[in-house]
């Protein structure tokens, strides 16, 4: 009389060690669509549109504005309004019609900045591990991707 293992075999075997692969394809499928289908977020300025942000400071000290934003000049309208719930200060910034050189990860970073300069005194940055050298495992190299890229647009 023939019993039944408890571990499948052939077919049926595979099946749960493909799935997460066919999982991965089906999240980076529907991520291509989506991002296929969103309208041109680059564009700044297109349709009259800016980055705003909250500082939690008051408007009097943002007076001089910070330097990534003073380095920008003319090139940008900088409006200071209170924010909503007395919750500080909403620092908006629009490209001027016709400016070079200003496009929204230019913007985005100088506001950010900004907000840190006028909120800690400094642009925090990240910095070497204090241990000196890691070794190159896979971990450590999405880390350091995911470190360089949170610097470029300031979002994982």
């Amino acid at each position: 009389m023939r019993t039944r293992s408890s571990r499948p075999r052939g077919r049926r075997a595979r099946l749960p060690r493909l799935a997460p692969v066919a999982l991965a394809g089906g999240a980076a499928a529907a991520v291509a669509w989506w991002r296929q289908r969103r309208p041109n977020r680059d564009a700044v300025g297109a349709h009259g549109g800016g980055l705003v942000l909250t500082v939690d400071r008051p408007a009097a000290e943002l007076d001089p504005l910070p330097a990534p934003l003073a380095d920008l000049g003319d090139r940008v309208d900088v409006e200071l309004r209170p924010a909503p719930g007395g919750r500080g200060t909403e620092l908006a910034a629009t490209p001027r019609p016709g400016a070079s050189g200003v496009d929204r990860d230019t913007l985005r970073t100088a506001l950010r900045e900004a907000k840190q300069i006028a909120e800690t005194g400094e642009v925090l940055r990240l910095g070497d591990p204090p241990h000196g050298r890691r070794s190159r495992t896979p971990a450590g190299a999405v880390l350091d991707a995911v470190g360089a890229r949170a610097r470029e647009k300031g979002m994982l």
